[in-house]
């Protein structure tokens, strides 16, 4: 059996299924992300990086208010809470994320692996 494809024909269907999720994309993807290249990555690293810094002011603030002595923070702990708290731009979410984060740090509460997940359900 043949197949009576041609590599014409899927060229097109390729190309209109790439201009089908381009203008797809296009309506939901915010405006900084439509740069493209490396000013896209860089430009979501530097904001995610900002996000990051702020969150973590905010967690020595809290952790030197408590007077609490610092404690090693599991990796699988600490890192989903940096990496997903990155992804907050509302000062209320990152406040909760920095509250977790400092009461890993402290010890004060028990701080669970599955934390970041809740924040993110409960942030959506």
């Amino acid at each position: 059996m043949k197949a009576n494809y041609s590599l014409t024909d899927q060229k097109a269907e390729i190309e209109a299924t790439q201009q089908e999720v381009s203008d797809f994309f296009g309506g939901i993807i915010p405006d900084f992300v439509k740069e493209g290249g490396g000013i896209l990555t860089d430009t979501i690293r530097f904001w995610r990086w900002k996000n990051q810094v702020n969150i973590i002011k905010k967690v020595k603030g809290k952790v030197e208010k408590s007077g609490l002595d610092k404690k090693q923070v599991p990796l699988k702990i600490l890192l989903p809470l940096i990496e997903n708290s990155a992804l907050e731009e509302e000062e209320i979410i990152q406040d909760k994320w920095a509250n977790i984060l400092a009461n890993a740090i402290t010890a004060q509460k028990e701080i669970k692996p599955n934390y970041a997940e809740m924040i993110l359900r409960a942030a959506s």
